[in-house]
């Protein structure tokens, strides 16, 4: 039986050892590079950005706002005689209309805290999971109905009956006045999730209660600050540089062509043109407006209507550096994946739509190219500034290669260019415009 086996002597094939290897390499090079892409997405992560963080700082807010309305009921409900001997002895005796009037300012205060708290849950939805979303909502729900379970406790009111009126009712207007100034109320209608005041702004970053300017921020300027843009008409904007989170609000009229940013929150915009490239945007209560975006997850739109999408469309010295530091140097068709919250059917939604193709835009760059010389430039450049509707009663100092175009303006006046500062000859030289034409005359 011996006999019957063999014994085998197992070989290698030849260059079986170098095709392992290559695998091997292969695979390690690919490890290195997703380690890469892990540390420069982390440079944008904002480590308040975070569930756990959000929900503790939410929980003791809520807490806050629950020990503030028992000791509003506390502070209003009616004394005993024993009571009131106590504090008379004490030396801090307090009427019970003074007491009344405290509740009532404590009751004014929780409110406003569970709007503070409505309006975090709102701003955290740009990174909060969808069950962390409804369950903030929810608790923001309850807090309202507290805060006025609270007030119906202390402000009862009166069982209804007849009696003979001895004076003219009074008028609506001041009745409601006088119930804000009494118990406050538990919702502000003029409140906007990325709403700030001017005073609050950091005005080295942000631009806000402006008409009919270019306002530019070069590379450099922001350094991945958060940015906001508010209460601005008919402005055309430029920020040439990475961005945190950017926050617009109440734009009309407006042009906007913005760097890689985080996130983006767009809010009350009318007739305006938005470019920019992020990892999310969402937009709210927008009207008539274009945008053209470069997204690693598609735009979110609520409240909105006759929106159209198209390609990311930016260019300036330095972006294409900033968009692959930011995870944004490829072109993806995100910018097409739009959501209409608004929208639950599976027809497509009648509130936004693609721009045609040969209504796009063309690639658009900030006043003076990629030198940085604002006023000076060739046709397209001016063009874009040039046909912004609207314009009235301007002057233009200009140095063109080519007509000025305008249109739907009025009360324009035309001169020669005309600014001077340390090293603008060689600029122009380089950019060809060193030579003065009439072209400046040259209107369309």
């Amino acid at each position: 039986r011996r006999s019957l086996f063999c014994s085998f002597k197992m070989e290698t094939a030849p260059g079986f050892e170098d095709h392992v290897a290559r695998l091997q390499a292969h695979h390690n090079e690919r490890m290195e590079e997703r380690k890469e892409r892990k540390q420069r997405a982390a440079q944008f992560i904002d480590p308040t950005e975070n569930a756990n963080v959000f929900w503790q700082e939410f929980k003791a807010s809520k807490g806050e706002v629950m020990d503030m309305l028992e000791e509003a009921e506390q502070v209003a409900k009616p004394k005993s005689s024993d009571e009131v001997e106590e504090g008379a002895e004490g030396g801090a005796k307090e009427s019970q209309e003074e007491a009344r009037a405290r509740a009532a300012a404590m009751l004014r205060e929780a409110s406003d805290r569970v709007g503070a708290l409505q309006a975090k849950v709102a701003r955290a939805s740009l990174f909060l999971p969808g069950y962390d979303q409804r369950l903030g909502n929810d608790a923001v729900m309850m807090l309202h109905q507290q805060v006025a379970k609270s007030r119906s406790c202390i402000f009862p009111r009166q069982a209804f009956r007849f009696k003979t009126r001895k004076s003219p009712p009074a008028d609506i207007t001041s009745l409601m006045a006088q119930l804000r100034r009494d118990v406050g109320t538990t919702s502000q209608e003029s409140h906007l999730q990325g709403d700030t005041l001017s005073d609050a702004l950091d005005a080295a970053v942000s631009f806000a209660d402006k008409q009919g300017e270019v306002l530019v921020k070069l590379p450099g300027e922001v350094g991945g600050k958060d940015v906001v843009l508010s209460r601005l008409k008919n402005c055309t904007i430029f920020i040439c540089d990475s961005c945190g989170a950017l926050r617009a609000d109440r734009l009309e009229g407006c042009k906007v062509y913005v760097g890689p940013v985080r996130s983006a929150l767009i809010e009350k915009l009318d007739a305006c043109v938005l470019a920019l490239a992020g990892q999310q945007l969402r937009v709210h209560s927008a009207k008539d407006c274009d945008f053209y975006v470069r997204m690693r997850s598609g735009p979110i739109i609520e409240h909105s209507s006759g929106l159209r999408f198209a390609p990311y469309n930016v260019e300036y010295q330095g972006i294409e550096s900033q968009l692959k530091q930011g995870g944004l140097d490829q072109e993806t068709d995100m910018w097409s994946k739009v959501e209409d919250f608004n929208w639950l059917r599976a027809q497509q939604s009648p509130n936004w739509s693609l721009v045609p193709q040969g209504e796009r835009a063309e690639r658009v760059s900030p006043p003076g190219g990629d030198s940085g010389e604002i006023g000076a430039g060739d046709e397209n450049e001016f063009r874009e500034e040039g046909r912004e509707s609207g314009s009235l009663d301007c002057d233009f100092y200009v140095r063109m290669r080519s007509g000025p175009i305008i249109e739907h303006s009025s009360g324009l006046r035309f001169a020669p260019y005309n600014v001077e500062y340390q090293g603008i000859e060689s600029q122009l030289k380089q950019g060809g415009l060193d030579q003065e034409t009439d072209m400046w005359s040259k209107v369309r």
